[in-house]
């Protein structure tokens, strides 16, 4: 009778038994594609550097379609969790010419725009596609953290934000979801960071 009840006890176990044996334990969410709520602390670590509106890119009157794809990849993320990896990051890093393991929040913003399709320009006319976020602030046109901290300039719905880390050249960026980014706080969708609540 005991081994016939351990038996059936075992068997309970195993029909019951979360999958993966990870029973307790919560799998930690990688980076992806997620909508945040963005201020401007100019103390930060890594500050907004600056705003890259619609003026500047070649075809401003596709950023709505632009934006659709950003939305379209929303909970996307990393395969297996802090890879840089995965089907659909591959896809975004690819956009710029790399394949897996590398940062990619300014190669989902490429591949956004690329879809649309629309090109953020450089002051000298050409077009930028880059995996560097801080390459975009070599727009022909830029709006400064400040004046819009300040609430002298707004910036439009699908300009792009960009961060900067003090003395680097490493950087992040998201496109600007707001209609418009009013004042020091805004609504972003970003790819390569992590879930909102996350945040500290």
């Amino acid at each position: 009778m005991f081994y016939r009840t351990l038996a059936y006890g075992l068997l309970v176990a195993l029909l019951f038994a979360p999958p993966g044996g990870n029973a307790g334990q919560e799998e930690r969410e990688g980076e992806g594609v997620y909508v945040k709520e963005r201020c401007i602390t100019p103390s930060a670590h890594m500050p907004i550097v600056g705003f890259v509106p619609p003026e500047s890119y070649e075809k401003p009157c596709r950023v709505p379609t632009a934006l659709d794809t950003a939305r379209s990849y929303r909970g996307a993320a990393e395969r297996p969790p802090g890879s840089n990896s995965g089907a659909v990051v591959e896809r975004f890093l690819s956009s710029v010419g790399l394949g897996g393991g590398y940062a990619w929040c300014a190669a989902y913003a490429s591949h956004s725009f690329q879809q649309g399709p629309v090109r953020p320009l450089s002051e000298e006319g050409q077009a930028i596609r880059s995996a560097g976020a801080r390459d975009y602030m070599d727009a022909k046109k830029t709006i400064s953290p400040r004046d819009v901290a300040a609430g002298r300039v707004d910036v439009p719905k699908g300009s792009l934000v960009v961060w900067g880390v003090r003395g680097s050249w490493t950087g992040h960026i998201g496109l600007v979801l707001s209609d418009p980014w009013t004042g020091r706080c805004g609504r972003t969708i970003e790819g390569n960071t992590s879930p909102p609540e996350q945040d500290s």
